[in-house]
């Protein structure tokens, strides 16, 4: 059973090898006579022959190329060369008197070389080598190949961008290409620019100067006129100009103390052909390190950030629209604020009188809490001495005063405990000042302070005290 598989097999094998007819002679056939063919002849032949050269084309079913090699062999690179004993052929085309023949899978089994031309014919991504020997000229096919085809690449840097913007074509990625042509179309399919990139040139930029939808083709082409045949078209849309938008940035003060709110305004920042989408606050502090940053998307772009630390700090701003490909950005800058401490020591020195007559000289002392630069509260505590000759006494007090800054002036209120004997009492305090000076470490005020008791109103002309004195903060 095996032997007779073996057989079947070899027996296979032999029946589907193709039989090789051997040439020993050339020149008894001749397609044409000639004692010294040359490349013009080959070319005259083709010529005046090609009725018969279609005919022997046809014969070895090669018909479809008949029209490529009567076209390209008058162009064609024709070398000389040598048939060497052991060279096959596809087919050989030669005329046994008046009749056209064709042999196919021929061998030349020579013993000496046969001195030829060849050239090749390009037709359809394939390279087909011809010889044709000298002594006869029947045209032979020698061998087909497949041209390596050209595949194109097509890359946009965007593919969409706006009126004068550069969109940047690059075609450096296509294969077995010799050059590269771009054609860009616009909506109606006119050309609006063809480019050519070759070798290193494979990239270019081009510039639209109007709006529209746009359609960008690369078309490969190879060596002997191959040309890619994989889609390379990207569609780009190029879009009216959008301006950025203007950023302003408002910061309401230049110095607050820790813990109060700095208003961050953004509202008056404006696009010109659109409108503001979102505004970037970003906060750094005197090193240059970014302590806070927030994004509001919806006017009137106003952020109220809470100081935490004491310290220099800088504002930016940056403003972005509602234009095309996500819109521009545009920045700027607003002035800087410190933030200072917000606790202060406060000592009061000053003068009172009472219509008894008593005078006294005041001495108080506490802590300041500053909720803003023009708000503060004071704790205080201290003695009115008593300077007159009676037996009033010296009054203990314990005050919690509230003042507001408008510029150097303030106006203060508040109550206060007035303790003396036979007349202890709670007061209510207005005060009326002005900051003579103020450095890093201390400031300080004058002031006139009115005091009455919540049940002296009836007497206020006798009970009331009113004073002049200098407050100093640290």
């Amino acid at each position: 059973m095996k032997k007779a598989i073996f057989l079947a097999v070899i027996l296979c094998l032999f029946v589907s090898l193709p039989a090789v007819e051997k040439i020993i002679r050339l020149g008894e056939h001749p397609f044409y006579r000639t004692n010294n063919l040359t490349p013009d002849d080959l070319k005259k032949i083709a010529d005046k022959k090609a009725g018969e050269v279609k005919m022997g084309f046809e014969a070895a079913g090669y018909g479809e190329l008949i029209f490529a090699f009567l076209e390209q062999i008058q162009k064609a690179d024709i070398a000389e060369t040598q048939i060497v004993p052991g060279d096959q052929f596809l087919w050989m085309l030669f005329k046994r008197g008046r009749q056209i023949e064709v042999k196919n899978d021929v061998m030349w089994a020579g013993k000496k070389n046969v001195p030829a031309y060849t050239f090749t014919i390009m037709r359809e991504g394939k390279a087909y080598e011809f010889v044709i020997p000298k002594i006869c000229a029947n045209i032979s096919l020698k061998s087909v190949k497949d041209l390596p085809t050209p595949v194109c690449s097509l890359k946009l840097s965007a593919e969409m961008v706006e009126v004068g913007q550069p969109v940047k074509i690059d075609v450096c990625e296509t294969q077995n290409a010799l050059k590269n042509t771009v054609t860009i179309t616009d909506a109606a399919g006119a050309a609006y620019k063809v480019l050519e990139l070759a070798g290193e040139q494979c990239s270019a930029e081009v510039t639209f100067d109007k709006a529209g939808s746009y359609t960008v083709t690369n078309l490969a082409e190879g060596a002997y006129g191959t040309k890619s045949a994989n889609p390379c078209q990207v569609a780009l849309k190029v879009l009216e100009f959008n301006n950025p938008p203007q950023c302003k940035l408002n910061v309401s003060k230049a110095k607050l103390p820790k813990g109060a709110k700095l208003v961050l305004d953004a509202s008056e920042s404006s696009d010109p052909d659109g409108q503001v989408v979102a505004a970037t606050f970003e906060v750094k502090d005197s090193s240059g390190q970014v302590v806070e940053t927030q994004t509001l998307t919806q006017p009137p772009f106003i952020y109220k950030l809470k100081t935490r630390t004491i310290g220099e700090y800088s504002v930016n701003l940056s403003v972005k629209d509602n234009g095309v490909l996500g819109g521009k950005s545009s920045a700027c800058a607003g002035n800087n604020f410190t933030v200072s401490k917000n606790a202060f020591w406060v000592v009061d020195i000053g003068l009172a009188t009472m219509k008894d007559p008593t005078r006294f000289l005041f001495l108080r002392a506490g802590y300041q809490h500053r909720f803003s630069e023009a708000f503060r509260l004071n704790a205080l505590a201290g003695v009115f001495i008593n300077l007159s000759d009676n037996s009033y006494g010296t009054p203990f007090v314990i005050d919690l005063i509230a003042t507001n800054y408008f510029s150097k002036f303030f106006l203060g209120g508040g109550i206060g405990l007035w303790v003396v004997e036979n007349d202890t009492k709670l007061d209510l305090i207005a005060e009326l000042g002005y900051e003579i000076f103020s450095t890093k470490s201390v400031s300080g005020a004058l002031f006139l302070e009115g005091r009455v008791g919540t049940g002296d109103f009836d007497v206020i002309d006798d009970m009331g005290r009113l004073g002049l004195g200098l407050r100093l903060t640290f």
